[in-house]
């Protein structure tokens, strides 16, 4: 995966910051930023879900800053290595160990770490198996302060194109387009689902629909790709089919996650307690001879892409990823129940602690399970629902459970409304899978539900689904009467009610308009502008024009916010900004500046970023004739009472350009400021502006000594 690596940002988690006088961060929020921005903390944990990319970005960060990575299973387990010493050292997989001695494993990284006397240590993490301060309690003792906590940004539109050309796709676009006319769109915020997803579509295969799909046409496809060096070797030997072999990493891939192992050794020499030897794993006994596993396919599942060598000793396999892992595993064990191989009271025995929970390193082959096992469903459901939404994949599951599902899941939030926050919005689209035609009238009954604390979890999260789903026009109207609602305490709701809503209308439904006039209105409620901005961002421009746009343009209501009004305005909008119709734009900001002429509240903050680019656009309009007045007017929209105005370098250089073009406006300035200056005091504040800001850059015009002495005749004032 290192070659198909991007530069990955992340989130430094808020009350995570660095507690030490070698390093500050420069960001102590939830705002992204780049992953080598934390190059100097010496302690960082890095958190992301199944296949986001944590174990590439590990080693690639690695690679970069000559350190070493390791799995934690490798470093915690045998002889400490002398090469480990005065290295970064990368440890990757902490969810993987925590399936036995979990209160323990934290003890033992650290105990090595300080034998090791080691300075700079990253960990890695699947952020529903990390236990937040418990955890980083548990380390604080290495360096005497606690790693800081990093999740994973989810990527962005153009990160995805660029992964897509890096995996050879050969148009990134129509891939995206086809993904989402499939109904998978959400498999693209994940790389490793992006990679299995170009894997399963490969050599014009037809395109999956669920999650579970692409695993399995993914993992099939992977099996036919074995080494080289291999298929050479291979080539006149009898060969076990695709399915045969997918099989029999199942097996494999079983026996390691539910012996809590990491790989396995090809060599006698390479056995450790965290690898055993390939060729001594037994061949399982069957009640029905077709499920057979022959050697055979063990050797070939081995020699296919499913398994990749360890780093560190090439001799030892581990699976190609956890997630494959779990799939895979899954994948076999539920076929081992159906055919009655297995008793499903052995297996719960080791899924399930003594509270009835899931064993944390066994979530993903818990999750799995129970979307391919229709034997263990009922039993298995209840132990962690999360987890299976999360980790597996509930689309394909019968209406039934997935009613069962929405109850569990109500029973949960009701418990602990706002406990899985950080669970949940990582995983929003996971949850589209739930929604069912069959599910309308419990899905209306969410949605029109009371706004105690856990149902307004459960309905955000329903919504959430419903953007990421294929649409139900049957919940048009609820979703209508939800956006107008007044209900203060649903303003969250709301606005993933309009998303959801948007989704499944039309281009040109009419009722985009009614909805935009009456939230501009205040028939319906927007505290923060949100709404506005969404619809805004659905209408413009093909629905409306910058004319009738503008009409939407306001002070913001809360200048701390940050949202989609406030994005609306200072990007969508000033991308489509052209010359002939900068001039019409400039006109209504000036008719938005209060009498007095200086921007105030939040003015200050957009004003900025729109004259910046407007401005230099309206004035290079050769078709329009801007009067001194005018001119003045317009120089002076954005600046605040101390006449300063935060115009941008490129922004100042373009007016200074066109001002030396028409030399004569500098005196037709200068004579406005005078006609404006009625007392010294004015004089000298429009003075500092005028000068200041405005004419920095701009050459003086001939002769401008005899005309200053001119105007003094105009003066009624003796001391102007």
């Amino acid at each position: 995966m290192l070659d198909h690596y991007l530069a990955r940002r992340v989130s430094q988690l808020i009350g995570s910051e660095a507690k030490t006088q070698k390093y500050e961060p420069s960001q102590t929020s939830n705002e992204p930023q780049a992953l080598d921005d934390f190059d100097a903390v010496p302690a960082w944990v890095l958190l992301g879900e199944p296949g986001s990319g944590k174990t590439t970005a590990m080693r690639m960060q690695a690679s970069k800053t000559q350190g070493l990575h390791l799995r934690i299973a490798d470093f915690i387990n045998g002889e400490l290595e002398e090469s480990w010493r005065n290295q970064i050292l990368f440890l990757d997989g902490l969810d993987e160990v925590r399936a036995s001695s979990a209160g323990e494993i934290l003890s033992r990284v650290q105990a090595r770490l300080k034998q090791l006397k080691c300075t700079h240590y990253r960990l890695a993490c699947r952020i529903a198996d990390w236990r937040g301060e418990s955890d980083k309690e548990g380390l604080s003792g290495v360096l005497g302060l606690a790693p800081v906590e990093l999740q994973l940004a989810a990527f962005t539109k153009d990160e995805k194109l660029q992964l897509l050309k890096q995996l050879g796709v050969a148009d990134p676009p129509d891939f995206m387009n086809q993904a989402q006319a499939a109904g998978i769109s959400e498999l693209l915020d994940n790389p490793q689902t992006i990679e299995l997803l170009v894997k399963a579509v490969s050599h014009g295969k037809a395109w999956p629909e669920t999650r579970q799909a692409v695993y399995e046409l993914a993992c099939l496809k992977m099996a036919e790709e074995a080494n080289k060096q291999h298929r050479d070797a291979k080539r006149h030997q009898a060969t076990s089919t695709p399915e045969e072999i997918v099989n029999a990493a199942g097996y494999v891939m079983a026996v390691l996650l539910l012996s809590d192992q990491v790989g396995v050794a090809l060599d006698s020499a390479q056995v450790t307690t965290q690898y055993f030897l390939a060729p001594e794993l037994p061949i399982p006994l069957m009640n029905n001879a077709g499920s057979a596993i022959s050697r055979q396919a063990i050797d070939q599942s081995l020699d296919s892409k499913l398994f990749i060598p360890n780093e560190i000793r090439t001799e030892q396999l581990v699976p190609a990823h956890r997630s494959i892992a779990e799939y895979l595993a899954a994948r076999w064990l539920g076929k081992q129940l159906a055919q009655t191989n297995l008793a499903l009271s052995r297996l719960q025995s080791v899924l399930l602690a003594a509270d009835g929970g899931v064993v944390s390193g066994l979530r993903g082959l818990y999750a799995w399970l129970t979307v391919c096992s229709e034997t263990a469903q009922p039993s298995l459901l209840q132990a962690d629902v999360l987890a299976v939404i999360v980790y597996g994949d509930v689309s394909r599951m019968r209406v039934t459970t997935k009613r069962k599902i929405l109850s569990l899941l109500e029973q949960i939030f009701k418990q602990n409304p706002r406990g899985y926050w950080q669970l949940l919005r990582g995983n929003a689209p996971r949850f589209s899978g739930l929604i069912d035609e069959g599910l309308i009238s419990e899905l209306e009954q969410v949605l029109k539900a009371n706004s105690e604390e856990g149902n307004r979890t459960l309905r955000i999260v329903i919504l959430w689904a419903l953007q990421h789903s294929k649409p139900i026009l049957a919940l048009n109207n609820v979703l209508h009467q939800l956006i107008a609602s007044n209900d203060e305490f649903d303003t969250d709701a709301k606005k993933h009610a309009l998303a959801a809503w948007l989704a499944i209308s039309t281009v040109d439904d009419p009722q985009k308009l009614q909805l935009l006039r009456d939230i501009a209105t205040g028939v319906i409620t927007d505290p923060d502008d949100g709404l506005l901005g969404s619809l805004l961002y659905a209408l413009y421009p093909n629905s409306i024009d910058v004319a009738e746009v503008l009409e939407f343009l306001h002070e913001p209501k809360n200048a701390s916010h940050h949202g989609n009004y406030d994005f609306f305005w200072k990007f969508r909008f000033l991308k489509t900004i052209e010359k002939e119709n900068a001039i019409l734009v400039m006109q209504h900001l000036q008719k938005l500046v209060p009498k007095d002429g200086f921007a105030t509240g939040s003015y200050l903050e957009l004003f900025p970023k729109l004259l910046n680019q407007v401005l230099p656009l309206a004035l290079t309009q050769s078709a329009y004739k801007v009067t001194d007045a005018e001119l003045y007017d317009w120089l002076h929209v954005g600046a605040r009472q101390d006449m300063r105005w935060q115009r941008s370098k490129e922004s100042q250089e373009a007016i200074a350009v066109w001002m030396n073009a028409h030399p004569d406006r500098y005196k037709g300035l200068l004579s406005e400021w005078i006609k404006r200056s009625e007392t010294l005091e004015q004089w000298n504040h429009q003075k500092r502006w005028l000068l200041r800001d405005v004419l920095a850059g701009v050459d003086e015009p001939l002769g401008l000594d005899v005309w200053y002495l001119q105007q003094t005749e105009h003066l009624a004032d003796d001391e102007l």
